[in-house]
């Protein structure tokens, strides 16, 4: 080993090599990033997908929903959803266009790595059609027949490839945020 200067000069030489390790893995953690944003149009498309959505309700109803349109509500952290439903009355055979308005928060599911409608609200209905309406209240009539059909219904799922990058990012979800633009899923460290 050598001594005296050299060794001193040697030594010093060598520990920025020892601390190359350090400074790679901080860099890569640095380059993962905080959130992953999601557009409004880029949201549609993937709910565009999943409509039109049918369903019987009570054997009385045969209720169509058809492509819902999103918009960010930020302020209160949810989406306006407009959406126009077709009933049909399998008993009377009235058939009648619902038009609503809803605000749905949104989850995280990390189950099936899925963003979802939570929270179903109805905010507004209209109804016009042939034959007597349902002697309900619209309001109760939207949360019940139309509501149901869009809690927790799949917003987003995440692409095998998408997972893949998280897991070498050493990333995971861990919350949603609505935006003016869209949405962000926030990511934390595994």
């Amino acid at each position: 080993m050598p001594t005296g200067y050299a060794g001193v000069m040697n030594r010093r030489s060598l520990w920025p090599w020892a601390l190359a390790p350090l400074l790679a893995l901080s860099a890569c953690a640095t380059l993962a990033p905080s959130s992953l944003h999601y557009g409004t149009d880029e949201l549609q498309q993937a709910l565009d997908r999943r409509f039109p959505v049918e369903r019987r309700w009570l054997e009385l109803l045969d209720v169509t929903v058809q492509v819902p349109h999103l918009s960010p509500l930020p302020g209160r952290q949810k989406l306006e959803v407009q959406l126009q439903a077709s009933l049909h009355d399998r008993v009377f055979g009235g058939q009648w266009v619902a038009r609503l308005g809803l605000e749905s928060g949104l989850r995280w599911q990390a189950s099936d790595q899925t963003l979802r409608l939570a929270g179903v609200q109805v905010t507004g209905l209209g109804l016009s059609g042939q034959g007597q309406p349902p002697a309900l209240d619209r309001q109760r009539l939207g949360a019940a027949l139309i509501a149901p059909l869009l809690e927790d219904l799949v917003v987003l799922k995440m692409t095998p490839a998408q997972l893949e990058r998280l897991g070498r990012w050493g990333v995971q979800p861990s919350g949603v945020r609505v935006e003016d633009d869209g949405v962000r899923l926030l990511l934390a460290p595994r």
